[in-house]
């Protein structure tokens, strides 16, 4: 069994036992950017334990560049065959056209066999995030998806290698065509073909049935860790807010603002001014990340003395090697040369460094004896995969990034960039690398489904011990806040709450920043953060599935709650969400109640 899901199937699965995760044709650009298709010409069928589709996807859905036919078919003895045939409808350059199958990674442990041309080895789907491919020159996969089921993958057409993808929030391991040892990006002449196929063969049946998740959240009384000091990005070349929204910003309630400065940008110490100001403004301190290369000593000079006159109002500053391997790793040469002008300006503000990318670019390059104080790297759920389903799969991984990057870190505090996508494209070609990411704004990040991630991910990195974290931008379309103006089709003053509803989250947890978050326990298909601040327990709960639900509640002691629900108005130009209060719930710390969610829908729970 599986689900088309437009050039993809999603969950392949065999008497119960996820296969893969993902089978499906993926298009990407000279810059690693992921074309999405247009599906015309869909044909399926069923018949006498087989089931069959073909389609064409068109690369872009309006102006197609390639156009790739799509067969698949399905039988209940064990065997999955798909295949495409892609056709150039002119010129242009990729870096990789083809099938992209993908392992769930539940297998991370499990023995494998990987087939290549003249020869096999045994191997295993690693443990840890594996910071380079785990096998190349791959044309068969053999492995055991579950107890007592044996499945073999056969791939044609190209050579395939696999990468562990959990290295940027994905939970999975992907095997791909086009080696990455290969020149790129490849030009496509129109015309040419591209033909690959792939085929699954089952045998064999589950013999233990997995165990059931828990059917109840449950919260204990026993802490865990303090919950993270929570900040935002300034948004990146925006001018001063306005006096009104300074406000806004200030009663969120934040922590600490971060704002990204390149030191041969004319403007760097007028920007670093400017933040300082609205981190003072906004009662928070001001994180710094510094883009620059050992041989921009005399720039450094004449910046670090804006940060000297500051310093008080800073929390760190963060430093990245232009010239380092990825663009936007720490060096020690750098890292060295940025604490010795420190220490000739008498600046006692801690020294941060690790990556402004992905933990892939950390788990790679480390931090090379870096002399610093603070480890940082950012996460984004929308590297690969851009649908509900696979951004909530991200939270599955997070855990394990974090409890590598603390031991890369070696005792120094984490501080983490949370984003909804890519902030800026770490991939591109270098004339195009770092370059802000025009595509960086989500039409989802004013919705509930991105509060209810924000708390999965909060959730997660609290109980693994990560100390700061820099929560989307502060105000705009990737932001806490909307930004309030009259024109066209943008959020208007005065019309819903003037707060998004990651913002609504922000503020509680923000007027909570000494809190302890408890342990929880809770079903799959939802989140939970919960937490004590002055004696009183909050909870906050987020259904992570598209439909709404019932879940039963469970906390450790008798008392009565105030329920909190966060609505998000629909209306044209309704702007961010609030908290809509409910009938409040009495637990007798025994049994638990039941509480409807809403589909996406995130309920909060305040003792009284």
């Amino acid at each position: 069994e599986a689900t088309l899901d437009g050039a993809s199937l999603r969950w392949v699965r065999w008497h119960g036992v996820e296969v893969l995760r993902g089978l499906g044709v993926t298009v990407r650009d000279q810059n690693w950017g992921t074309i999405e298709p247009g599906i015309v010409d869909f044909v399926r069928s069923h018949r006498s334990g087989r089931w069959s589709a073909a389609f064409v996807a068109r690369y872009p859905d309006l102006d197609p560049f390639l156009e790739v036919s799509v067969r698949v078919s399905a039988s209940a003895a064990g065997l999955l065959e798909f295949s495409m045939r892609g056709e150039a409808r002119r010129n242009f350059l990729r870096n990789r056209i083809g099938i992209v199958a993908l392992h769930g990674s539940q297998v991370a442990g499990h023995s494998a066999r990987f087939v290549r041309l003249t020869s096999a080895e045994k191997g295993t789907f690693p443990r840890q995030p594996a910071p380079w491919q785990v096998a190349t020159d791959i044309t068969a996969i053999e492995w055991s998806p579950g107890p007592g089921v044996k499945a073999k993958l056969a791939l044609d057409g190209e050579l395939f290698e696999m990468e562990d993808q959990r290295n940027w929030g994905d939970a999975s391991f992907k095997t791909y065509p086009t080696p990455l040892r290969l020149p790129y990006p490849i030009a496509v002449s129109a015309g040419d073909v591209i033909s690959q196929s792939a085929k699954i063969e089952l045998r064999g049946e589950t013999r233990r049935r997995e165990a059931s998740p828990p059917d109840t959240i449950r919260v204990t009384d026993r802490p865990r860790v303090r919950l993270p000091a929570i900040g935002a990005l300034l948004p990146p070349h925006a001018p001063e807010p306005l006096e009104a929204d300074a406000a806004r910003i200030r009663q969120l309630g934040l922590r600490h603002l971060r704002v990204f400065v390149d030191i041969r940008d004319p403007r760097a110490a007028a920007l670093v001014e400017q933040a300082a100001r609205q981190a003072s403004e906004a009662a928070a301190l001001l994180e710094l990340d510094l883009l620059a290369t050992p041989s921009d000593d005399f720039l450094l000079e004449r910046l670090v003395e804006v940060i000297a006159e500051h310093q008080r109002r800073f929390a760190a500053v963060f430093v990245f090697d232009r010239e380092s391997s990825s663009g936007f790793d720490t060096t020690r040469e750098l890292a060295s040369m940025v604490r010795a002008a420190f220490q000739r300006r008498n600046v006692r503000i801690p020294l941060g460094g690790g990556t402004r990318a992905n933990f892939t670019e950390l788990n790679r390059a480390g931090l090379g004896g870096a002399d610093i104080d603070i480890v940082t790297f950012a996460i984004n759920p929308q590297v690969h995969a851009f649908d509900e389903a696979s951004i909530v799969e991200t939270l599955e991984v997070l855990p394990l990034l974090a409890r590598e990057a603390r031991a890369i870190a070696n005792g120094r505090p984490l501080s983490i960039v949370l984003s909804l996508k890519p902030r800026f494209n770490a991939t591109a070609s270098r004339d195009q690398q770092g370059a802000d990411n025009r595509d960086r704004i989500d039409v989802r990040q004013g919705s509930e489904f991105a509060a209810s991630w924000l708390v999965g991910a909060i959730a997660v990195l609290s109980q693994s011990g990560v100390e700061r974290l820099s929560c989307f931008e502060t105000i705009g379309p990737a932001g806490l806040l909307p930004a309030r103006t009259s024109g066209s089709g943008a959020c208007e003053a005065g019309s819903g709450s003037g707060i998004y509803a990651v913002g609504a989250v922000a503020n509680v947890l923000c007027s909570a920043q000494a809190a302890t978050v408890l342990r929880v326990a809770h079903p799959s298909g939802t989140a939970v953060l919960a937490i004590r601040r002055q004696g009183h327990l909050v909870v906050f709960i987020a259904n992570l599935e598209p439909f709404a639900k019932s879940v039963r509640v469970e906390v450790p002691n008798a008392a009565t709650f105030d329920r909190n629900a966060l609505e998000v108005p629909h209306s044209a130009h309704a702007c961010g969400g609030y908290w809509r209060r409910h009938p409040s719930v009495a637990f007798d710390g025994v049994a638990p109640r039941s509480l409807r969610l809403e589909a996406w829908g995130l309920t909060r729970l305040d003792e009284r």
